[in-house]
């Protein structure tokens, strides 16, 4: 899972290209712009939009090798749909479309595998009852596929089992009985139905292979699509610092979360970034949810912050990074020295309101000036650390007199030897 920016609402991946006799198993990759509409057509009218996310991926398996199967994908004509970029992490939904063209649909089995390796027989040897998954047995529905996209979908008007059974063998599945949409039947193959794909992850490589399990009768697996649906993991829909003197207020909004275990609030220092707190998430939520959290005593200057979202497996990602800067209140604010006594080293730090030169000089008791510590420009907003050194200097109590074009301040110290 990851946090996610609320502009990515839908990506369709559809291909487009030409299906080639010479396609081998597991290298046709594409599909056509016909096959897409159809598709996308098939999929609004079938199947639910109410998650936020889906992605649609696309491919083809190319010639069914004719009384090929035995059981395994092997043996097979796949399709290799590529998810590996996919905005879908976790799946809730999926539906399939097939396009195939065959002349005997009771010789074919199709097959899905997630990239959790989880496979589920979509259809297996239709009207061929309580066939082995095998590739034997004789014989199903005679109909044929005529490259029509049809559509498997829990809930779906038609059992897979009876695809094609109500029409002649000389007659197609969808165009001539009008039955286009199916729900899966794996008959004896593994699986039970498109549930066995929800919670898994969406990201990867995904088969859908088709195989012919009787000779005579040959055909092409032309165009295979998968269309899964899940909720962005983390949606973050705003993130904003307000200043409240030296205190900054980070709020941050998301408008859906899934496995949310909560957010790390970082700050960056110099180059690297340090954590500030933890806020915890609210888990899986399709409601909006408002978070807070103030990094006090900030300091003046301009500091970055950023959300690191984790989830409960341990992955996380991050937020986008915002700005926020500190003003010098009135004219300077200046730190005690630290340490104070010190031998031989101390510091301080000083922010000016305004660009300006300023002298920092070292003062004994007699009101003699022992040493410049500093004379130059300082920039406005911005935190300058001086250092007293007194390794040439005798014990004794000191002053610094720091001094700008409008202000002037002292601090007391002591050196001890």
């Amino acid at each position: 899972m990851g946090l996610r920016a609320a502009d990515a609402v839908y990506k369709h991946a559809i291909l487009s290209a030409s299906i080639s006799k010479s396609y081998t198993i597991m290298k046709a990759y594409s599909t056509s712009i016909k096959f897409a509409a159809a598709l996308i057509g098939l999929f609004l009218a079938g199947t639910s939009t109410g998650y936020s996310q889906l992605d649609v991926v696309a491919g083809a398996g190319g010639p069914i090798p004719d009384d090929g199967y035995d059981g395994t994908l092997g043996s097979m004509a796949c399709a290799t749909l590529d998810n590996s970029s996919g905005t879908v992490v976790f799946v809730n939904e999926v539906s399939l479309n097939l396009s195939i063209v065959h002349t005997f649909v009771g010789d074919l089995t199709a097959k899905i595998m997630s990239p959790e390796g989880t496979i589920l027989t979509v259809f297996s040897r239709p009207g061929l009852p309580a066939s082995p998954d095998d590739g034997t047995g004789c014989c199903g529905d005679s109909s044929n596929l005529d490259n029509t996209a049809l559509l498997w979908v829990n809930g779906g008007s038609v059992d897979s089992e009876l695809m094609g059974g109500t029409i002649d063998t000389d007659m197609s599945v969808c165009t001539d009985d009008g039955e286009c949409d199916f729900f899966p039947n794996p008959d004896g193959g593994p699986g039970t139905n498109l549930d066995d794909f929800e919670g898994e992850s969406a990201i990867g490589i995904w088969l859908v292979c088709v195989g012919d399990g009787a000779g005579a009768d040959t055909g092409d697996f032309n165009n295979a699509a998968l269309t899964i649906q899940g909720n962005i993991p983390v949606e973050l829909v705003s993130f904003d610092a307000e200043i409240h003197g030296l205190d900054v207020f980070l709020n941050w909004k998301t408008s859906s979360e899934t496995n949310n275990a909560g957010f790390e609030i970082q700050m960056q220092n110099g180059e690297s970034w340090h954590v500030l707190g933890w806020v915890e998430g609210n888990g899986t939520t399709t409601i909006e949810q408002s978070y807070a959290f103030t990094a006090t005593n900030s300091g003046v200057g301009t500091h970055l912050f950023r959300l690191k979202q984790i989830d409960f497996d341990g992955t996380f990602e991050y937020s986008p990074e915002i700005e926020a800067t500190i003003e010098t209140p009135g004219t300077h604010l200046i730190s005690a020295a630290y340490p104070n006594p010190f031998n031989p080293q101390s510091r301080f730090s000083l922010a000016v309101a305004t660009d300006q030169r300023v002298t920092a000089a070292l003062f004994n008791t007699l009101g003699q000036r022992v040493a410049t510590l500093f004379e130059g420009l300082f920039q406005a907003n911005r935190v300058h650390e001086v250092t007293i050194d007194g390794a040439g200097l005798p014990s004794g109590l000191y002053v610094i007199r720091v001094q700008g074009e409008r202000f002037l301040d002292a601090l007391n110290v002591t050196l001890i030897k």
